[in-house]
């Protein structure tokens, strides 16, 4: 996964998952600054403010673990 793939799927998700949409701004917004880098730091923060995830974009959260954290 490149950098830019996962930029691309935390958008998806957070759009997806998170309802407030201020946190999702903000969230974007700091992904788009940081990059990669701070995948660590922004799943934590999706994964404190997110709804369920259903279990086929699970899989993207396990692959941005794998290649990022």
């Amino acid at each position: 996964m490149t950098d830019d793939e996962f930029l691309r799927q935390f958008e998806y998700l957070v759009k997806k998952y998170i309802e407030d949409e201020k946190v999702a701004e903000g969230l974007i917004r700091e992904a788009n600054a940081l990059g990669a880098d701070a995948a660590k730091g922004l799943m934590h923060d999706f994964n404190q403010h997110a709804s369920p995830v259903e279990t086929g974009d699970a899989q993207i959260i396990k692959d941005i673990a794998f290649y990022f954290i």
